[in-house]
């Protein structure tokens, strides 16, 4: 029969000893083994005195480390080539970390199966096994915990949605707080917590937030999505809270861009990015550039909803501002007029904003003079 050397390098080092050697190494396996023995005997002894009482007792209830273990352990110190004198003091902490373990899986409660057969192949001596076992039950607990997350984080958001319609916005930011930090990618709850961070004004927070929103979005999404328009919208809209009017217009335009991809020129949403690039420029004294893109919007809420619509008055109404801050009072009056009409025709003279058309068009009458 041909022989086999065997693979393991303890073993291989041990046949290339001489025999004195050999009986020294024997020596140090029995002096471990009378060790651990000794070690296993002070652990399972009662402490003197009330110290550290209860702990000792519990410690008491879990069974030895079997022989397997004991052989592992005594195999990984010899391939480390731990110095003898620090052997016993390795062994003693392993020993006490194993019972500590033991005792800690024989508390799990009963229906936690699998934690309590990892213990049952512990005391066995196979640690892969308990391993796997623990393993297969972090998973199944990271499971439920996320679903109870899930389930916590939309109560959460419709007690901020409830605080909301009371309109107490203190109370609603935080129950959208705790919302975004049990479900940290719901994009609906980062969106609106910067919603309601926007109208308390805190709009670096919000900016924060919408960010987060965003990054979302574009990760689920990808960049040419109407969703991520959105979130780069109201990006823009708190950098304008701000008065930062020229990082506002940049995020206008990356969400007008989106829009126009999506939907076309002639979309109600087109419209409302050119509307808000052009109130941008207006607050930075770029009336021209205003007129530009508030006649950009007019165009394409006529062709969507006709010359008599609410929201083409408003788009009058911006461009009579844009050219009574130019001083061109007429050209004003003409698109204050126009706007006027079609408020008076829609929601009647007593509507706020047919009576903030009316006040324009009287202030512009009494500057012309």
């Amino acid at each position: 029969m041909e022989n086999h050397e065997p693979k393991s390098g303890i073993f291989k080092r041990y046949r290339e000893l001489t025999t004195s050697n050999k009986i020294a190494v024997w020596g140090v396996f029995a002096a471990s083994i009378c060790a651990i023995t000794a070690i296993i005997s002070v652990l399972d002894s009662p402490a003197p005195g009330n110290n550290h009482k209860v702990a000792n007792e519990n410690l008491n209830q879990t069974s030895k480390p079997s022989q397997k273990l004991l052989n592992r352990l005594l195999e990984q110190l010899d391939r480390k080539d731990v110095d003898i004198s620090e052997r016993d003091k390795i062994i003693e902490e392993w020993i006490k970390k194993y019972k500590e373990l033991e005792q800690r899986l024989s508390q799990r409660a009963p229906d936690e199966k699998l934690a309590l057969q990892a213990r049952e192949q512990l005391a066995n001596g196979n640690l892969d096994k308990a391993e796997e076992l623990l393993q297969r039950s972090l998973e199944q607990n990271l499971k439920i915990a996320y679903e109870q997350n899930k389930k916590a984080a939309a109560d959460a958001y419709e007690l901020g949605s409830i605080k909301e319609l009371k309109i107490e916005y203190r109370e609603a930011q935080k129950y959208y707080l705790k919302a975004t930090q049990l479900a940290p990618n719901n994009t609906l709850y980062l969106n609106d917590y910067g919603s309601i961070l926007h109208d308390l004004g805190e709009y670096k927070k919000a900016i924060e937030f919408y960010e987060k929103a965003l990054k979302s979005n574009i990760n689920t999404f990808g960049k040419d999505h109407p969703k991520v328009a959105i979130r780069w919208n109201n990006i823009g809209a708190a950098w304008q809270a701000l008065g930062e009017y020229k990082k506002a217009i940049e995020f206008f335009d990356l969400a007008l861009k989106n829009n126009i991809n999506t939907f076309g020129k002639d979309h109600p949403k087109v419209a409302i990015r050119w509307n808000n690039i052009g109130a941008a420029w207006k607050a930075l004294g770029e009336h021209k550039k205003a007129i530009k893109f508030f006649d950009l919007a007019l165009n394409s809420d006529i062709n969507t909803f006709s010359k008599d619509h609410p929201k083409v008055a408003i788009r009058w109404k911006n461009i009579g501002m844009a050219w009574r801050a130019l001083g061109e009072y007429k050209k004003a009056i003409e698109f204050y007029e126009m706007s006027l009409k079609v408020f008076r025709a829609r929601l009647g003279d007593g509507h706020p904003s047919t009576k903030t058309v009316m006040d324009n068009l009287e202030l512009v009458r009494m500057e012309m003079k």
